[in-house]
């Protein structure tokens, strides 16, 4: 397991950014703003189009721009997530907005086209290793006969119900009863949905806090579990498939230089996986709206040739959502030792 060195890198990383060489990237990215999942059928917004525009901006000026990571180009192997930019609709039972939808699409309105990676099969689990994995279903629900599970049911009965004014219109919750703990990232999702593009909905930050909180350790545990290595299958895969790309980066002296991919529970998961909740309990919360992860295989030095394996380096950089004011890094080095620094 990692250790988190003592003090900051921010002057180390500083220095490194100003002579280095990146030599590849895998990219983890969730999508933008979206309607509610309860629904089924979910669509990104105007505003989730906007993130996703920003965020590829962001990665555009930090290695492509910047030159530091030149002839960047996608494999045939890499992930793309499928992307479905369309006007916001909502179902005749979903709590309705009075106001339109105040944020306009990015490049001046223009049309997307619906981009579907298509990848080799064994790579197709990158993105959503735990789909119609028996082992992981398993694994995920024994969290509901848990202890834990059971105090948190009880003890947040009366706040769900309390929901029920709010939550009535929705088809099918008809009663009190219907709104629990265990519905906890569902019942989160249709409210958090209806407040970004509701300005009257109500919604108390006091009451959004404690739903998103109490969303944020269900998913968590739903997902890993240090003792049942079964629950964070996904994660396993995902890290198994970052790595295999970094290989691939080094074994081709650097002419793969870019993969992405994303989903959401993956990255939570991978995050209890890394032991980066011994770092910051932080890290036990969902990552918002256009959050990314990424992992860059990099000399520590600028670099005309691909460098010997003695010579390179693996940063993690993290960037939750699109409020922060840059990345927050950790960097690896040989002895598995950890540091962290915000650049």
């Amino acid at each position: 397991m990692f250790t988190a060195a003592a003090g900051t890198v921010l002057s180390l990383l500083a220095g490194r950014a100003m002579a280095e060489t990146v030599h590849g990237v895998v990219v983890f990215t969730r999508h933008g703003d979206r309607t509610t999942k309860h629904y089924g059928a979910q669509t990104l917004t105007n505003l989730g189009t906007t993130q996703n525009f920003q965020i590829g901006g962001d990665y555009r000026a930090r290695y492509i721009e910047s030159s530091s990571l030149t002839k960047s180009s996608t494999s045939p192997n890499s992930t793309t997530a499928s992307t479905h930019p369309s006007p916001t609709s909502t179902p005749q039972s979903q709590p309705k907005p009075s106001t339109t939808e105040a944020n306009p699409p990015p490049l001046n309105g223009y049309q997307y086209i619906t981009l579907q990676g298509i990848p080799q099969l064994p790579d197709a689990i990158w993105i959503k290793g735990d789909d119609n994995c028996p082992a992981v279903t398993q694994a995920s629900q024994s969290f509901e006969s848990s202890p834990e599970f059971t105090t948190k049911l009880t003890s947040t009965r009366e706040f769900y119900q309390s929901l029920f004014p709010v939550l009535k219109s929705v088809y099918d919750i008809t009663s009190p009863e219907d709104l629990s703990y265990a519905s906890a990232y569902d019942i989160y999702d249709l409210i958090n949905v209806a407040r970004l593009h509701n300005s009257s909905f109500p919604s108390p930050p006091s009451q959004l806090f404690q739903l998103r909180t109490l969303a944020d350790s269900a998913e968590f545990a739903y997902n890993f579990n240090a003792s049942q290595p079964e629950r964070s299958i996904h994660a396993r895969t995902l890290s198994s498939a970052i790595l295999t790309q970094l290989n691939k980066t080094v074994a081709l002296e650097g002419a793969l230089k870019f993969s992405v991919g994303g989903e959401l529970r993956c990255v939570s998961c991978v995050f209890g996986l890394a032991g980066l909740t011994e770092v910051s309990e932080s890290f036990y919360g969902l990552p918002d709206y256009a959050s990314t992860m990424a992992f860059e295989l990099y000399s520590p030095e600028t670099r005309t040739s691909f460098p010997e394996e003695k010579d390179l380096w693996v940063r993690f950089c993290l960037r939750m959502g699109l409020l922060g004011v840059g990345f927050l890094a950790a960097v690896w080095d040989r002895e598995e030792s950890l540091s962290w620094g915000v650049y």
